[in-house]
C-alpha cells in the first residue's frame, strides 16, 4: 500500500511539474541579456472563400488539401502500383567469383517483391532473378550474380529492376567492364 501511494505522489508531482513548465519563460533570455535581433518572416495562410452573397447566411467552400510545398503523391506506374526508386549499391566484376555481380535495394519494406538484373551488350542480352528480402527500412535484392560464362570481354550495362504487387522500380544503367 504505501508503494502505491509513493507512485501516486510522484506521478502527481510529475504531471504538476509538466503542467506549469509551460508558464515559466523557459526558453527566453532573461532580462538585460542581449539577444540577436530577427526580422519576423512574414508568410500568408490561404483562407477559405466566401460563396454566397453578404449578409445571405454565405457558405465557406473548403480549401484544397495539398498546400503549395506539400510534397508530391509518388508517381502511379499504368497498372496502378507505387513507382519507386532502386538503388545500385554495387555493381561489378569480382574476380573471386569471376562474375558480374550487382546488389541494390528499395526504400519500401515488402514481403513479395522480386528483384531482376538485366546485363547488355552488344554482343546479347542476359538476366537473372531472386526474390528480394525486407528488412527494417528496405527491401533488398541481395547480391545478383551471372557467370562469366555467359558473358562476352567488353562492356555491359547493368538495370536493376523490382517488381512486387504494390511497387515497381528500375535503376539507372550502370557500365560494367568485363575482363
Amino acid at each position: 500500500m504505501l508503494l502505491g501511494r509513493r507512485a501516486g505522489a510522484l506521478l502527481t508531482g510529475a504531471l504538476a511539474l509538466a503542467l506549469t513548465a509551460g508558464c515559466t519563460g523557459a526558453g527566453r533570455p532573461a532580462e538585460g541579456t542581449p539577444s540577436a535581433s530577427t526580422t519576423p518572416e512574414v508568410t500568408s495562410t490561404p483562407t477559405a472563400t466566401p460563396t454566397g452573397a453578404p449578409g445571405t447566411g454565405a457558405t465557406t467552400e473548403p480549401l484544397p488539401s495539398a498546400a503549395p510545398g506539400d510534397p508530391a503523391s509518388p508517381p502511379v506506374a499504368g497498372d496502378g502500383r507505387a513507382v519507386v526508386e532502386v538503388t545500385i549499391s554495387f555493381a561489378g566484376w569480382q574476380a573471386e567469383a569471376s562474375a558480374v555481380e550487382v546488389s541494390g535495394f528499395v526504400p519500401v519494406v515488402e514481403s513479395d517483391g522480386l528483384c531482376r538484373l538485366v546485363l547488355s551488350s552488344a554482343a546479347g542480352e542476359v538476366a537473372v532473378e531472386q526474390a528480394a528480402t525486407p528488412d527494417a527500412s528496405t527491401t533488398s535484392c541481395g547480391w545478383l550474380s551471372v557467370p562469366a560464362g555467359e558473358l562476352s570481354t567488353g562492356t555491359w550495362t547493368a538495370v536493376l529492376s523490382y517488381t512486387s504487387g504494390a511497387s515497381v522500380a528500375s535503376s539507372t544503367p550502370v557500365p560494367v567492364e568485363v575482363p
